[in-house]
């Protein structure tokens, strides 16, 4: 078997059981995401003039139990064509949405992972693309779900796994 494929069917696995997936060690009973005022859902440090990029979008808000979040879209730049490669096909064999909630209410993955293609592309260090992954994909979940909302907790872990996949793919040799 192909590691592409292996990666494929890990995350086809994945993404089923992501409501049952459990690694809360940075949420909290309610869903809320447990964070410092200088570091994002990824553990990566928040710097304001970046948001000014579109890169980070999670933000560590003050007084509430929550952060605040913006939506990431795809970039205007991102140049969607499959036949050009895995960097610039959205979430490549992934589903480019949360699948467990149903259509019409489905928090959006392309924007973040088009990001990440990008990201990788310009010779970034593959492993602040995949946290810049992970927080974009959590602003999205947070941004559709709100506190409380039961789809909230599954997108979240879901976003989880996709970090956790791209994560062990950089590390496989191909």
């Amino acid at each position: 078997m192909k590691i592409n494929a292996f990666v494929a069917l890990c995350l086809s696995a994945l993404a089923p059981m992501a409501a049952c997936i459990s690694d809360t060690s940075d949420v909290n009973e309610s869903g809320n995401i447990i964070e410092s005022e200088t570091e994002g859902a990824s553990g990566v440090a928040i710097d304001s003039s970046d948001a000014a990029q579109g890169v980070p979008v999670v933000d560590a808000g003050k007084d509430s139990g929550d952060i605040s979040v913006q939506y990431i879209g795809v970039p205007w730049n991102y140049v969607y064509n499959p036949s050009l490669g895995s960097l610039h096909d959205y979430c490549t064999a992934s589903p480019d949405e949360y699948i467990l909630a149903p259509a019409g209410n489905r928090a959006n993955f392309r924007g973040p992972c088009a990001y990440h293609d990008m990201c990788l592309e310009q010779g970034q260090y593959p492993q602040g693309c995949h946290d810049w992954l992970l927080a974009n994909m959590y602003g999205n979940c947070m941004e559709k779900y709100p506190v409380g909302n039961q789809y909230r907790q599954g997108c979240l872990n879901t976003a989880h796994a996709y970090w956790t996949a791209v994560t062990i793919w950089t590390y496989i040799p191909h």
